[in-house]
């Protein structure tokens, strides 16, 4: 999307909400991404974490601490599984086994 961020749908509230993307939620889904690069080695799992975290730092409303808290508390994972030390230290756990 645009925005660099999803949808997130529950279930139907009249007069609640919205179907707009909320790119403050994408911290929340920014490890799995970078987990799968790291477990595949897929350039494709790293490059759409890279998009997600530009629409974290782009479009997050953070002025809030619920909202901070929501994009960072786990976001930073996403560095450790995507650089290259942490796909040398899985290649060497897997050559150990």
């Amino acid at each position: 999307a645009a925005t660099q961020s999803f949808y997130y749908l529950g279930g139907q509230c009249d007069g609640q909400g919205g179907k707009t993307p909320s790119p403050d939620l994408n911290g929340f889904t920014l490890p799995a991404f970078g987990w799968l690069y790291h477990e595949t080695g897929d350039a494709h799992y790293r490059d759409a974490g890279d998009q997600v975290l530009a629409g974290a730092v782009a479009g997050a409303y953070i002025i809030g601490s619920k909202q901070f808290n929501e994009t960072y508390t786990s976001s930073f994972r996403y560095f450790g599984f995507r650089l290259p030390a942490g796909r040398a230290v899985r290649a060497a756990r897997t050559a150990a086994k």
